[in-house]
């Protein structure tokens, strides 16, 4: 009976054991799922934060997976040092986007400032890369083939929504002008400094550049420089010109041109098994700085529309480089004869922007921004 009473107590002793063991396997499992609740919430809390910038990485890591389902490799940046080696020794040319009136001939917007001085900072970056000492052969070799000065073409003429500024005999004073002004003076650099001075809007930016500029000098590996709020579009557009558009003017059909009737059921021309130019575009998107809060919400909202309209529309409508000089020429009204004719005739006003939208223009200056 002793014997009996023993052995039913360790029995008892271990099932207590037992139901402890669980007790406080439960109670870990139960401090893990708050654990990964508080996580999750976490990582909600952080993505709602950069929605913005979410937004933006997502539409250009979707264009660059219909280029090329199988790349993984990142496109856009968001600082010059974030840009691998691998890309800045091979890139052909650094574009820089205009975004208002300069003030004076070597002060353009203040966040123009800033693109242009990431830009001069991925060049220096990219001719330190080239004075390094013992590389491997096989490096020098391929560095050999590329120059150490990278090109940069600063873009625009100007803005359809603030008047031009003039220098002092009367001449315009592009956009574009002002910006290369700004590099030679704040980062001395002159040679390898080019403008491009036909566009008026990111359309005509890409068009202009490709057609005037990078078809012509053979640049095939681009970083396009821009302020965040305008980089969305900005992706969208190039993608568009530079991918997607064929450099063909042949459609599968056409109809007549009486009434400015417009070519229809055009076949689409991609970079992947068409004469699409075998660009590379890689993407730093600026801070949003010289702007107010303001200011750079009403830009936000306004790029988003039309970087929607130009993936849902226009890349789909207008697939050739034909096709958008069409477009350019005789439907935008920055670029048709008719429409310039009655804008300067004073007859057509700006209806477009608001004027918290041209503040971002210089319409008053850089006076009432955030410096």
């Amino acid at each position: 009976m002793a014997t009996h009473a023993k052995k039913h107590r360790r029995l008892q002793h271990g099932s207590a054991g037992g139901g402890g063991l669980f007790r406080e396997l439960g109670g870990r499992f139960v401090a893990a799922i708050v654990l990964a609740f508080v996580g999750l919430m976490i990582f909600v809390r952080v993505v709602v934060v950069v929605d913005d910038r979410t937004t933006t990485t997502t539409a250009v890591k979707s264009s660059s997976s219909s280029r090329d389902p199988t790349s993984s490799e990142q496109r856009l940046f968001n600082d010059p040092n974030e840009i691998p080696m691998t890309i800045l020794e091979h890139l052909d040319a650094v574009i820089v986007l205009g975004g208002g009136s300069p003030s004076s001939l070597e002060e353009p917007p203040i966040f123009v400032q800033k693109r242009a001085d990431d830009a001069a900072n991925v060049v220096q970056r990219r001719q330190t890369l080239h004075d390094q000492p013992k590389r491997p052969p096989q490096k020098q070799r391929e560095l050999k083939t590329k120059s150490s000065s990278l090109p940069i073409l600063c873009l625009s003429a100007g803005t359809a929504h603030v008047p031009q500024l003039l220098s002092p005999d009367g001449f315009p004073i592009w956009e574009s002008t002002s910006t290369a002004a700004y590099l030679a003076k704040q980062h001395h650099l002159t040679e390898d400094v080019y403008v491009e001075t036909s566009s008026y809007d990111t359309i005509g930016n890409a068009f202009f550049t490709r057609t005037s500029h990078t078809d012509i000098n053979g640049w095939r590996n681009l970083l396009i420089i821009t302020s965040e709020f305008h980089m969305s579009r900005t992706a969208a557009i190039f993608d568009w010109i530079f991918v997607s558009c064929s450099s063909s003017s042949s459609t599968s059909s056409s109809s007549s041109a009486a009434g400015g009737s417009r070519r229809q059921d055009r076949r689409h021309h991609g970079k992947d098994g068409s004469d699409g130019g075998g660009y590379n575009l890689y993407y730093l998107s600026s801070p949003n700085v010289g702007l107010s809060s303001e200011v750079i919400e009403a830009r936000r909202q306004r790029e988003e529309e039309s970087a929607k309209n130009i993936r849902d529309h226009l890349t789909k409508q207008y697939t050739t480089l034909a096709d958008v000089w069409a477009f350019l020429t005789r439907e935008h009204s920055l670029y048709t004869a008719s429409s310039l004719i009655d804008r300067s005739r004073g007859s057509v006003k700006d209806a477009m922007a608001s004027d918290v939208i041209k503040r971002s223009y210089g319409l008053y200056g850089l006076h009432d921004q955030d410096r």
